[in-house]
């Protein structure tokens, strides 16, 4: 594997996908409270709470499953 190989790896099946995950996890689970709700306070209480429930659960699950398949797809 030649260096670019490798840091077109790293940059595209682990570094992408790691910051979405960190992005994701604090969005979820760090922003709480009014400011969390002032984001999307425009979107209906039914939708507000399905993005929550997304953003916490969904997103990363599926986030880390996309980056453990590149990795393993490319092992």
């Amino acid at each position: 594997m030649t260096f670019y190989a490798l840091t077109d790896f790293v940059a595209s099946n682990v570094m992408l996908p790691a910051g979405a995950l960190l992005t994701s996890a604090l969005v979820g689970w760090v922003v709480v409270g009014p400011r969390r709700e002032r984001e999307i306070d425009r979107e209906p209480a039914r939708l507000r709470q399905l993005l929550w429930i997304l953003l916490k659960y969904l997103c990363p699950a599926a986030i880390a499953a996309v980056c453990l398949a590149a990795i393993i797809h490319r092992s």
